[in-house]
């Protein structure tokens, strides 16, 4: 514990400051404010209607308090302090990573990502009476100590720092001979210290700590950033874990996969994800020419063949998003979902709180639980920076629906899951932040599908709810498909494995016929399993006699009959816009399928029309697909995994 007598002991305001977003993020209602009541020792005030300080007594100095700071909390104000301190707002939690909790080698890591020519530091030496001192591989230019003391003194505020230069100590940091891509750290390790790393890791470095203010901030919305702006409908597969859906299917329903690449196996392992998909890296370079596909990295570069990643990103750099840019557009769009939620107003949280009390006794949950969940959009935003940091998307956890959600299924089943829902919903977090549909592995789809979609409803209000949108926004709960972020995995079609790549991107290159696959695999993945496996029964026997009448008839006559028809209705004009219309449009919609640019204009046409025009919609897709593709009709029952 620190001394509070020592006044020669530096300021601990920032420590102060961070513990209390701390307390903040668990009970996301609270207003406090900070008081230093004597020399280094502070008090957090709050109001007891809306919590009562002495029934967290005990959670606050155990598991938010630091060890080294004297800081309690009160709902009384104190009678006499030497100065009031101002809270982090939720704006600044970036802002110079004041009163973190830094080790050295975190602090290498900033320095050495924020200034890449930096000398390696390599020691340093704590001391409460004099400098701190950093010993660095070289003398460091005036720019360069500047440069350095710029953020030590947003890190260790009031410390005085000195440097000293010691060429014969070797780094700490120095890389060491990986034996298997497993063996890479998962934390995000600086550029500087992996040799293995692709290049464009250093680009990636350098736009988190150019931009990472601007986003806590509100200034860069999910959109500006690279790789998440021009996607169309667009669904997430991270391929990284488990058996996924066959990426050929993905691309007859969506205009852009974000796909998280798998990781490099050993030569004994099981059958890889490019040999079970019957697809190679070069056909996923294809598809990221086409624009069909963008990268977006959650694990180690090393662990994802450093090599295929660094020829992705030479076909096109928005096409491979690193982990601190993926983290970057995560914290973007839950900075812009908390500004806007209308429950988060400051005037309408009193209010929040009183609900979350009432509403934690009759459902049996803990209040913070409750709090966390009615207010989740702020509660994960003071939460998020330093997990995304560290670790990129696999820090989603840290502030994750994945938590609460364990909590309620604990206290409805008794059973501890919390490990298999903070994984299992991961994906499902950065799929909405990609404004994008999460599609599932397909083996735990009977175990956790109904949870993702709970979390993915609630993240839909979270950003629906808003001061401009909510009055309709009950009205856009009945427009499912637009805002879905979990989808089942069906795989209806086998591919023949001989259909090349460029096959596929040429039958799905129209958004029309992506479109008409959602909306069949959304319509059969809704349905039970008995009733599913009749479904697709009927549509091969439908497809089938399609087949056999277009051999036993000529389509030419149908043209013919339109036009026919158009003219007829031209001389009879009274039934013109009753009858005829319809096949005008028809024929519109027919010939701008002949023309790509018009494609959008057609589908537009077509999906406003409601009754679909001219042949059934499934039959329709279906016929386009054909060719490489066959209807599986073998389906396996849904299994209950992870739960």
């Amino acid at each position: 514990m620190t001394n509070p007598t020592r006044p020669e002991f530096p300021s601990q305001v920032g420590q102060v400051r961070r513990t209390d977003v701390t307390l903040r993020s668990l009970y996301p209602h609270l207003e406090t404010r900070i008081f230093e009541v004597e020399p280094h020792r502070y008090l957090l005030f709050f109001d007891r209607d809306l919590l009562d300080a002495a029934s967290i007594t005990e959670q606050f100095d155990h598991q938010i308090c630091p060890v080294a700071a004297w800081i309690s909390i009160s709902n009384q104000l104190p009678a006499t302090y030497l100065q009031e301190i101002q809270p982090i707002q939720d704006k600044e939690l970036s802002r110079g990573f004041e009163g973190f909790s830094f080790s050295f080698s975190d602090i290498v890591n900033i320095l050495i990502r924020k200034f890449p020519d930096l000398p390696l530091p390599h020691r340093y030496s704590p001391n409460q009476n004099n400098p701190i001192t950093f010993a660095f591989e070289q003398q460091l230019s005036p720019k360069q100590e500047q440069q350095v003391l710029s953020v030590l003194n947003g890190i260790l505020p009031g410390w005085p720092i000195a440097f000293a230069y010691d060429q014969e100590k070797p780094a700490p940091n120095s890389p060491k001979p990986l034996t298997h891509p497993r063996d890479v750290d998962i934390d995000i390790k600086p550029h500087r210290l992996r040799p293995k790393a692709p290049l464009f890791v250093r680009d990636d470095e350098d736009f988190w700590f150019g931009n990472v203010d601007q986003i806590f901030e509100g200034r860069l919305p999910p959109s500006a950033i690279p790789g998440a702006a021009n996607i169309g409908m667009a669904c997430y597969i991270d391929a990284s874990v488990a058996k996924q859906i066959d990426l050929r299917q993905a691309l007859l329903m969506y205009d852009t996969i974000f796909f998280s690449p798998p990781i490099m196996q050993g030569a004994h392992s099981k059958p890889s994800f490019w040999e079970e998909q019957h697809v190679n890296q070069a056909d996923v370079l294809k598809l990221i020419e086409a624009s069909r596909l963008r990268l977006i990295l959650t694990q180690p570069e090393e662990r994802t063949a450093p090599d295929f990643l660094h020829a992705a990103h030479e076909r096109d750099p928005h096409a491979v998003i690193g982990r601190l840019t993926a983290a970057g557009i995560v914290a973007s769009d839950l900075v812009r979902t908390a500004d806007d939620y209308l429950l988060a107003r400051p005037n309408l949280r009193p209010q929040v709180g009183k609900l979350a009390y009432l509403l934690a006794e009759e459902l049996s949950l803990p209040t913070e639980t409750m709090l966390q969940l009615l207010l989740w959009p702020l509660h994960a935003q003071r939460r998020c920076l330093a997990g995304l940091m560290q670790r990129g998307l696999m820090g989603i956890p840290t502030f994750s629906q994945g938590g609460i959600l364990a909590k309620e299924l604990n206290a409805t089943t008794g059973r501890d899951l919390e490990l298999e829902a903070l994984m299992a919903n991961n994906g499902v977090h950065v799929a909405h932040a990609l404004n994008a549909t999460f599609i599932p592995p397909l083996e735990d789809v009977g175990g956790w599908i109904i949870p993702r979609k709970i979390v993915g409803d609630r993240l839909n209000f979270y950003r629906s709810f808003t001061t401009s949108t909510a009055p309709c926004w009950a009205e856009n709960e009945r427009r499912k498909q637009a805002g879905t972020r979990v989808l089942p995995p069906v795989p209806l079609f086998d591919f023949n494995r001989h259909a090349p790549i460029e096959d596929i991107i040429a039958i799905t290159s129209q958004r029309s016929v992506r479109r008409k696959g959602r909306t069949l695999i959304s319509r059969l993945s809704e349905l039970p399993q008995d009733e599913r496996d009749a479904e697709i029964e009927r549509i091969a026997q439908e497809f089938y006699e399609l087949g056999a009448r277009r051999d036993r008839r000529n389509f030419h006559l149908d043209v013919v009959n339109d036009s026919i028809d158009v003219v007829a209705a031209v001389a009879e004009l009274s039934i013109f816009p009753v009858k005829s219309a319809w096949n005008l449009l028809a024929r519109c919609i027919s010939l701008a399928r002949h023309f790509p640019a018009l494609d959008a204009l057609a589908d537009t046409i077509e999906e406003n029309l409601g009754p679909k025009i001219g042949r059934n919609s499934d039959l329709d897709f279906l016929s386009k697909v054909s060719r490489v593709a066959d209807i599986r009709k073998d389906q396996p029952p849904s299994g209950v995994h992870g739960n």
